[in-house]
C-alpha cells in the first residue's frame, strides 16, 4: 500500500518519508535518486512544501512506493549475520573476523555484545563477502578473503594483522621508516 498521499504532487518532503520507509541512509536514497546529496537536502528542505521539479523521480518514487520490491538499493547484510553465517560453517574468532572487515580486533564484539551499528562500508563490504561466499562457496570465498586482507595488510606496513589485531602500524616502525630517508 502506497504511502505518498496520490491526491497531490510528489513534495520534497515526501523524498524524506519514502526514504525512512524504504530503510535507506540519506547516501543510499540519492544514490538511488541519482542526485548529490546537496540536491537531496535542497529539495527535503528548501523545497519541502512545493512539487518536485523532476517529474522522473517523482515517477519512479511513487512507484517504489507502491512496490518496494522495484528498488534497486540493495539491502546491506549486518557483519554479525555474516559472522553467524562463517561461524556455522568454520571456526573463527570475532578478532579474525573484524579484521577481515578492515577493523581491529575488537569491532564484532561491539557488532555482538554492544549491539553498535557497523559503519556503511563495513555493511557494503559485508554485502559483497556474503555475495562471494554465495558463488564460491565458503572455503574460497574466506580463503580469497584472507589473502586479499593479508595482502593489503603488507602493503600497509603491517606484517601480520591477523596475529595484533590492528590495522595501524606500529609506532616505532612508522618511527623507523620516517627517519630512514633523513640520509
Amino acid at each position: 500500500m502506497a504511502a505518498i498521499p496520490t491526491d497531490r504532487p510528489f513534495y520534497g518532503r515526501d523524498l524524506e518519508d519514502f526514504r525512512r520507509r524504504q530503510g535507506m541512509t540519506v547516501d543510499d536514497a540519492c544514490f538511488m535518486c541519482g542526485i548529490t546529496k546537496n540536491r537531496w537536502f535542497f529539495m527535503v528542505n528548501t523545497e519541502r512544501d512545493l512539487p518536485l521539479r523532476d517529474v522522473p523521480l517523482s515517477i519512479m518514487c511513487r512507484l517504489i512506493d507502491k512496490d518496494p520490491s522495484l528498488s534497486f538499493v540493495p539491502t546491506f547484510t549486518e557483519p554479525t549475520d555474516l559472522l553467524e553465517t562463517i561461524s556455522a560453517s568454520m571456526k573463527i574468532t570475532k578478532r579474525e573476523f573484524s579484521v577481515m572487515l578492515g577493523n581491529n580486533g575488537t569491532s564484532a564484539n561491539r557488532w555482538t555484545v554492544q549491539r553498535k551499528r557497523a559503519s556503511p562500508p563495513v555493511h557494503r563490504l559485508s554485502l559483497v563477502i556474503k555475495t562471494m561466499i554465495e558463488r564460491q562457496g565458503m572455503n574460497k570465498a574466506v580463503n580469497n578473503l584472507r589473502n586479499v586482507v593479508e595482502n593489503e595488510a603488507l602493503q600497509r606496513g603491517i606484517p601480520d594483522v591477523f596475529t595484533t589485531g590492528r590495522w595501524t602500524i606500529p609506532k616505532e616502525k612508522a618511527a623507523n621508516d620516517d627517519s630512514a630517508g633523513d640520509d
